[in-house]
């Protein structure tokens, strides 16, 4: 599969600029995930860390579904689907961020690779991973806003 041989080979500015961005992308998702948190407990923003310190994004997100399928229990399927593509893009995003920078055996490629999911991602794959953190924390945020609203309109509120 790999050739670790190739482990003293350097980063480039581009495979760094890879990395940053899935990085970035990355808090941008867990902050959504973490805010979601708070929203779907109606917990107030100040009081929201209490609940979430600690947690890994992947505990915040089982945290997510639950409390979502508990509001809004029609909409399980599409809960499902969205934190399922959430988790496929966090556990990719650990492979790029957190993996060990290998030299690939049919290439001068330097991927990332995790030897616990035995992933490998090339780093110049590393864009479309930030794109799928992107995606998902999209459509997270518009699930989040229709589940709100529906929750507003049965309490004739306009807020928690």
């Amino acid at each position: 599969m790999s050739d670790t041989r190739g482990i003293d080979a350097h980063l480039t500015k581009d495979d760094l600029a890879n990395i940053g961005l899935v990085a970035m992308q990355a808090a941008i998702l867990e902050e959504t995930i973490e805010i979601g948190v708070w929203l779907a407990l109606g917990v107030p923003f100040n009081l929201g860390p209490l609940i979430t310190r600690g947690r890994t994004a992947s505990a915040r997100l089982d945290l997510l579904r639950g409390f979502l399928k508990g509001i809004s229990p029609e909409d399980a399927n599409k809960i499902d689907a969205i934190c399922n593509a959430a988790a496929d893009a966090l556990r990719k995003r650990n492979t790029v961020l957190h993996g060990v920078v290998i030299k690939l055996a049919d290439a001068d490629t330097l991927a990332a690779w995790n030897r616990e999911k035995d992933q490998t991602i090339p780093l110049s794959d590393a864009p479309s991973v930030a794109v799928a953190l992107s995606a998902v924390e999209v459509d997270l945020m518009r699930l989040l806003q229709v589940i709100q609203r529906k929750e507003a309109g049965q309490s004739g509120c306009g807020s928690r």
